[in-house]
């Protein structure tokens, strides 16, 4: 045993005398995941075979180290830059403790109490470049995941891209006004650009006040608790139509002013391009106000409210595609409906208004009132017929107002319709949808007030086949809405037994049978026939005016089917690939 212990106090005697030595120094460092505590510095015990020491905790006195009969003194001093190291290592393992909160807790420990003050150091170390390692390591964990954690975003391509939707925004908002200005001047650079300079071509105190009337009426029809109000099956959401009420009510007042001798139709008619101008700019503010709000709001949103489309951060898409589905600043006005009803309205009126100043209706004579029943109805039909026959009034111009008041009317009584609609369920209350309810009853307009101010003469074979077409057009898209609308609201009604639809992972059904069974989109097929219908109507005389108007409209509907094929892919996944194979072609049977 003597010579075990001279052989350790040799050993002990060559090595190298340490230029630092500390009184304290880790014997055991741990770190128990990210809640663990700072590390502690404590006293090393020595301890030989023969007897052992322990010293007292915390103690800054020399420690002696028996060994055998002689006793050694060994002076550990404090070290202040392991000192330094220690309070950089507690540092970081609480700055450890806040970064993970998506790990479960890892314990990081260090090899059995060292012997040697070089051992310690070497454990001080070992435990540093671990923490230095977990420190980078979360540091790359967090930045991978804050994009997770502050956005759904969804993207559609170049759907998305900020390029594509600059240019949405030019053809929806910019390319309107041009048209609307050469309708007047005609399609010369020289022509329209003083046009545009000209600030009373696009707001008169007239137009303005005709525009803050029709907002203010819709809104507070909007307000009353009347209507038709649906609610889906398998949504918590109700929705409320009363459009049709809005409309009867503006038209009922816009005729009670005429007979007041107002003009109240004629200030419509003159003023139809202010309305435009004003109906952009409305959008294009209320658009920017719905992405403003939701910084300053402190209401949280319902998943089922958030357009997943308009998370993106960049201010340009989330403008033109909208952070809300339904936009609800006040809790209970629906703004996206809201100015879908103004459109209507303004396709309604505006056409009424073409037919009031374009069609010169005779004076008839009326019957007494003592006359007998059958002279009564003798005398109205003769009425009639001198009416038809002696009215001066353009034919095609007639036509085209006529259809669009019919297409009007049927947008209003079958309003209800849009509850199970994806304009309502998956775009969001952005400056696409706004600038397409804005412009669009203009653009569909410049038609029928070409025919009539510059008397286009049209066949009526042409006219009757233009009218056909439109009549089809608009009951495929009646038909096929009408069948989505019901199969929603009672998807286990008894007249839907033998309706083939496909289970999707989203529980949903979607329709492929009857008018959904061979292309994907059937309404949206309509929507474009009658569209294509009125083209037929400048076969005699082309208008640019009208042309690109309707051109226009055909285009946005062939690139919204194409964004609504997209955004179902996503939504549906694999049962989207199913449904493709079911239903091969998007608009076109057999072409596409």
């Amino acid at each position: 045993m003597e010579k075990r212990v001279s052989r350790t106090r040799a050993a002990r005697e060559k090595s190298p005398p340490s230029s630092r030595t500390r009184s304290k120094s880790p014997a055991r460092v741990e770190v128990s995941g990210r809640d663990s505590a700072p590390i502690k510095k404590t006293r090393i015990t020595r301890k030989t075979e023969r007897d052992s020491e322990e010293s007292s905790s915390q103690s800054s006195t020399p420690k002696k180290l028996k060994v055998g009969k002689k006793e050694k003194q060994v002076n550990i001093q404090d070290d202040s830059a392991e000192n330094e190291e220690v309070a950089d290592i507690n540092a970081r393992s609480t700055r450890l403790s806040t970064l993970r909160k998506r790990t479960s807790p890892v314990t990081y420990k260090t090899t059995p109490t060292p012997s040697t003050t070089d051992e310690i150091r070497r454990s001080v170390s070992r435990t540093a470049s671990s923490l230095t390692k977990e420190d980078t390591d979360d540091d790359e964990l967090e930045v991978n995941q804050v994009p997770t954690q502050q956005t759904d975003f969804q993207s559609l391509g170049i759907y998305t891209k900020p390029f594509a939707n600059f240019l949405l925004l030019i053809v929806l908002a910019v390319f309107p006004i041009i048209i609307a200005t050469a309708s007047r001047v005609g399609w010369k650079c020289s022509l329209i650009i003083p046009e545009l300079k000209n600030i009373e071509n696009f707001v008169t105190l007239q137009a303005f006040s005709f525009s803050v009337a029709i907002h203010s009426l819709s809104v507070l029809v909007s307000l009353l608790p009347v209507g038709r109000f649906v609610k889906l099956p398998d949504s918590e959401k109700e929705y409320q139509f009363n459009g049709t009420l809005a409309a009867f009510l503006l038209s009922g007042i816009l005729f009670a002013l005429e007979l007041k001798n107002l003009d109240s139709l004629t200030a419509l008619y003159n003023n139809v391009d202010r309305l435009l101008f004003l109906s952009i700019v409305k959008c294009l503010i209320i658009a920017i106000f719905f992405l403003i709000m939701p910084k300053y709001n402190t209401r949280i949103l319902p998943n089922t409210e958030v357009n997943v489309y308009g998370k993106s951060g960049k201010i340009l898409n989330d403008l033109v595609a909208g952070r809300e589905l339904n936009a609800r600043p006040f809790g209970f006005v629906d703004f996206k409906r809201i100015v879908y009803v103004q459109s209507i309205i303004y396709i309604l009126v505006i056409n009424i208004a073409y037919l009031y100043k374009n069609v010169t209706i005779p004076i008839v004579q009326t019957a007494t009132e003592a006359s007998p029943v059958d002279e009564l109805v003798k005398q109205t039909y003769s009425n009639v017929v001198f009416i038809v026959q002696n009215s001066e009034y353009n034919l095609a111009g007639f036509v085209a107002s006529s259809l669009l008041i019919l297409y009007a009317l049927d947008l209003l009584i079958f309003e209800h319709h849009l509850a199970t609609s994806f304009q309502v369920n998956d775009e969001g209350t952005g400056a696409e949808v706004l600038l397409r309810f804005a412009t669009f009853p203009f653009l569909i307009s410049f038609l029928p007030r070409y025919l009539f101010t510059n008397n286009v003469s049209v066949n009526c074979y042409v006219l009757m086949f233009a009218a056909t077409v439109f009549i089809i057009g608009l009951v495929i898209k009646r038909c096929s809405n009408c069948l989505k609308y019901e199969y929603r609201l009672h998807p286990n009604d008894a007249k839907f037994k033998d309706l083939a639809t496909l289970p999707t992972f989203q529980n949903h059904r979607l329709i492929i049978g009857k008018w959904w069974s061979r292309i994907r989109q059937p309404n949206l097929f309509g929507e474009i026939l009658l569209h294509l219908a009125l083209l037929n109507l400048l076969a005699p005389s082309f208008d640019c005016s009208s042309f690109f108007g309707i051109f226009i409209i055909i285009v946005y509907l062939i690139y919204r089917s194409i964004a609504i094929n997209r955004k179902n892919a996503i939504k549906y996944e694999s049962s989207w690939q199913r449904y493709t194979s079911a239903v091969k072609y998007n608009l076109v049977p057999r072409v596409y």
